[in-house]
């Protein structure tokens, strides 16, 4: 049209071009790097072996490259350097500065502060996405009411002032609209700078994430959720099983046969000895994320933590390869044994509750490279939501850490399914297993801890 006159036909042409840009997959190929160096670590620990004078059985031999194969799925689980897979859905976000439309700076925590959760309407500059997002919003707050705290941000390249004047007076909200500057808050989100809606839990993490716009009843949903563990399941570490799962099996076989304890113990202590080293393996990799969520030390030092925890498992994988076991795990596995009756401790020797341990020690590293949120989130967030979040916190907790435990329950019985056989390479093979372990892990965590390092930098947190 002319002028809005609809009778008259406008002959202007144009050309409208956009380009949709895909994920960055990194610079470094994880699968095909850590396939190398598994290959690598079987070649060397061989070598190694023979060197040191230790003659190892082709049925030993056979054993470790079938290790080195079941490692293969984790390995291609795994991101690939400086790609955007790092950041998961329900990542912890950065505690950026925004720019209010008086000039005031605010931090995402204060933001947060007394509150259950934060909404937050992500918006481009120009986007109309704005006003579906407030109508949403709205909506939200009838149900929600103080609860949470509504905002919205405009992010994405070229995002000023202006934008943030316009768009705050295009919706006519209750709220405010802030600025983020050069996207320092948006690269932290899964979405990226983008349309979207983010709800964020009191622990600092994402608990829901949706593109474009979101529908009330699913903003009302996980504002819900918060409080009985978010986004996590209680399952996450049965999914292992079939992944990092097969590669501990190895380490799961049994030592010598079973014998009848002289004195009687308990019905299901056997089972529930192994179910709490386990857990405790995995709640000893877990607990200092979880600490740092509930303590108020500051999101920089939660970021750096990741690079933290990585140099940690290198040092466990290191000391592993050198003599079967990080000191960490024979000394937790030492004082769990002693906490047993005399009976039992007579019967079951340490060297079988340390292997409990050590197995409870990788799954939970397994676990912390797959869903590394699991803990501080579904327990950490629910402390701080506080109310019956603390009740549901304290459940978390022990579900998490007894299913973990559970998991290697199931690595011992299937382990155990080939009675003789099983025995005699658990006996002989044991701790060559653990060692080869040792081998195959630290180039994994070496990869694990440069990744989130170039992650920190990238979200300018050094």
């Amino acid at each position: 049209t002319v002028a809005g006159d609809l009778n008259s036909e406008c002959h202007a042409e144009g050309i409208l071009r956009f380009e949709v840009t895909g994920d960055d997959d990194g610079f470094a190929s994880a699968g095909l790097w850590l396939t190398i160096t598994t290959l690598l670590a079987l070649v060397g620990y061989v070598v190694n072996a023979f060197r040191t004078g230790m003659l190892l059985p082709v049925p030993i031999l056979g054993a470790l490259a079938v290790l080195a194969l079941l490692t293969l799925p984790t390995v291609f689980d795994q991101p690939n350097l400086g790609a955007d897979a790092v950041i998961l859905d329900n990542t912890k976000i950065l505690d950026a500065e925004l720019t209010g439309p008086d000039g005031q700076t605010l931090s995402v925590s204060e933001l947060l502060s007394g509150h259950e959760a934060l909404l937050i309407g992500l918006v481009l500059p120009g986007s109309e996405q704005i006003l579906t997002q407030a109508n949403e919003f709205n909506r939200s707050m009838d149900q929600l009411g103080d609860r949470v705290n509504v905002v919205h941000i405009v992010t994405g390249d070229g995002a000023r002032m202006t934008d943030v004047a316009s768009l705050s007076a295009s919706t006519n909200a209750t709220w405010k609209v802030y600025l983020d500057q050069d996207s320092a808050f948006a690269n932290s989100l899964p979405t990226g700078a983008s349309d979207a809606v983010i709800v964020v839990d009191p622990g600092m993490h994402v608990a829901f994430h949706q593109t474009s716009s979101a529908a009330m009843l699913d903003i009302v949903e996980a504002v819900d959720s918060i409080k009985s563990g978010g986004p996590n399941s209680f399952a996450s570490y049965f999914g292992l099983l079939f992944g990092p799962g097969l590669f501990l099996l190895l380490l799961a076989l049994p030592r010598n046969e079973w014998t009848a304890p002289e004195e009687p113990l308990p019905p299901g202590l056997l089972w529930g000895s192994i179910i709490v080293a386990g857990g405790a393996g995995v709640l000893m990799v877990n607990l200092p994320a979880l600490l740092l969520t509930v303590l108020p030390l500051g999101m920089s030092a939660r970021f750096l933590l990741d690079i933290a925890m990585m140099v940690w498992m290198l040092e466990m994988c290191f000391f592993t390869a050198r003599r079967g076991a990080p000191y960490e795990a024979d000394l937790l596995g030492r004082l769990l044994h002693r906490s047993f009756p005399k009976a039992f401790r007579d019967w079951r020797e340490n060297v079988d509750m340390d292997r409990d341990v050590l197995l409870g020690v990788w799954m939970g590293w397994f676990g912390w490279l797959a869903f590394p949120h699991l803990f501080p989130q579904a327990v950490g967030s629910s402390v701080l939501a506080g109310g019956s979040g603390i009740a549901m916190a304290v459940f978390f907790l022990l579900l998490f850490t007894l299913s973990g435990g559970f998991v290697v329950l199931l690595l011992r019985i299937v382990s155990s399914w080939g009675g003789p056989f099983s025995r005699l390479f658990g006996k002989f093979g044991g701790d060559v297993f653990a060692q080869f372990v040792g081998w195959i892990l630290t180039p994994m965590a070496l990869w694990m801890a440069v990744n989130a390092t170039i992650n920190v930098l990238d979200l300018g947190v050094l």
